[in-house]
């Protein structure tokens, strides 16, 4: 039995695997079990919409004896199918956290017309499946005590709403912030930041600013009072109001529009003829046709041009690292329509996300969460070489380590894109040249193809690591 990482806090259950089968424990149901979670129950049209991750109700009698002996506190279980890959809502690019939000908000309306609710609000209860939001705590569904305010209110703004505000206003170290604070970003943050004049203008002046008074508020009360005051009460219908105000902000919000050229645009603007790109997209489908991989990465992938390529060619999902924001912002775009899933993450390589958490353990890192089967790499590394300064004989092994097999697009320092990341002649870099970057792919995989998609010497490299 290996119990989830995340999943130690919630009293109500745990997640964990089982011969290779992933359930919640149940120990105190709050809603009915397993009537609730029937196929003919109150939750029966979520899971057929898409909305709520399946969940098949188990007895103790129903699961492997040697579970039911593990966990003696288990009043039955939820059998659920795997997520994979796990990823969190801080590396989620803006459009993603924007449509976890509203499903969020959208299931909770609806879940309050069926006499339940939502025990918290954290984002960490919402998964994307592709670019798809899907909400995966079950115990997170609770009846609706008339008169009971949304415990998860605080919980939901830090983790939704904070991150897109600040991130609609333009601050590009929203993602960092997030990561560096597991609930998200408090609202004193956000309120400071934004001002009360910019919580009016983003319709969050009630969520952002006037919640971080009574906050203070309420701290210096709870700190000096022999009581601490009681919450204030809600009605259903004031509770419905609360959240739909909260998806109408939400709604509103969109990323700032970035001034000059960026990687967002770079699909019209590049270096390519017509006919080096048709190379490089027949190249991409052959590859994958080949090796048919069950989960593509693709590594700096930009506005997901050549993840879609290759999931048209037979992968059956892809994953997407971007560090760029605009370019990320049109790959999320770009994943809502395609048939096949692909998750662009807000990603640099260069720092990928940690082990954070209790004991360091709590939220596995990235790399422990990913387990990709074929890599694309296609004009990064001069980044990381030339403009970050990262040696090739740390840039390749670093790549290869991703996946056991792959493409890698070697750009030669006299492209133009190359001298246009490099900078000035004078700068001083790192050795850089075709013949190094073959020599150290060879110290850690075998090199396969090498066909040359460029008249400046770009070169597509096929790989299997060692």
């Amino acid at each position: 039995m290996i119990p989830a990482p995340g999943s130690f806090r919630d009293p109500q259950g745990q997640v964990v695997e089982y011969d290779q089968r992933i359930f919640r424990a149940i120990n105190a149901p709050l809603a009915p079990f397993p009537t609730t979670w029937n196929s003919d129950g109150p939750l029966a049209e979520f899971f057929s919409a898409g909305t709520l991750w399946p969940a098949k109700p188990l007895t103790r009698d129903e699961v492997p004896p040697a579970l039911a002996v593990k966990l003696p506190q288990a009043v039955g279980f939820l059998e659920h199918p795997r997520v994979d890959p796990i990823s969190f809502p801080f590396e989620w690019p803006f459009a993603l956290l924007k449509r976890a939000a509203l499903l969020h908000l959208e299931f909770h309306r609806a879940l309050l017309a069926r006499g339940l609710t939502l025990s918290d609000g954290s984002a960490y209860n919402v998964q994307m499946v592709g670019g798809r939001p899907v909400f995966i705590d079950a115990l997170a569904i609770v009846p609706y005590v008339e008169g009971q305010p949304w415990a998860g209110y605080a919980q939901f703004c830090e983790s939704f709403l904070n991150p897109l505000l600040l991130a609609a206003r333009g601050c590009e170290s929203w993602q960092e912030m997030y990561r560096g604070r597991m609930r998200g970003i408090s609202t004193r943050e956000t309120a400071r930041q934004l001002g009360w004049w910019g919580a009016l203008r983003a319709g969050a002046f009630m969520h952002v600013y006037l919640s971080a008074q009574v906050e203070a508020r309420s701290a210096v009360a709870r700190a000096s009072a022999e009581h601490p005051p009681r919450p204030p009460k809600f009605s259903k219908a004031g509770l419905d109001l609360m959240i739909a105000s909260l998806h109408r902000t939400i709604r509103k919000l969109e990323p700032p529009r970035a001034a000059g050229v960026h990687w967002g645009e770079y699909e019209g603007q590049n270096s390519y003829a017509a006919q080096e790109r048709e190379l490089k997209h027949r190249l991409v489908k052959e590859f994958v046709g080949r090796n048919q991989p069950r989960c593509l990465l693709d590594i700096g992938c930009n506005a997901g041009e050549y993840a879609e390529v290759a999931l048209e060619a037979g992968a059956l999902s892809a994953v997407g690292f971007e560090r760029d924001g605009p370019a990320i912002h049109r790959a999320a775009e770009r994943a809502s329509r395609l048939p096949r899933p692909f998750l662009p993450l807000q990603i640099d390589i260069q720092n990928p996300s940690p082990a954070i958490g209790w004991a360091n353990a709590e939220r596995l890192a990235l790399r422990d969460r990913l387990h990709c089967d074929a890599l694309l790499c296609l004009a990064l590394i001069h980044h990381l070489s030339l403009a970050d300064g990262v040696p090739l004989e740390r840039v390749v092994p670093e790549l290869v380590s991703w996946a056991p097999r792959g493409l890698i697009e070697f750009v030669p320092r006299e492209d133009p894109m190359a001298r246009r990341v490099a900078g000035p002649v004078e700068r001083l870099t790192h050795p850089y040249d075709f013949s190094r970057f073959i020599s150290v792919l060879e110290s850690v995989a075998t090199v396969e193809n090498q066909t040359r998609i460029s008249a400046d010497g770009r070169v597509l490299v096929e790989f299997h690591r060692k």
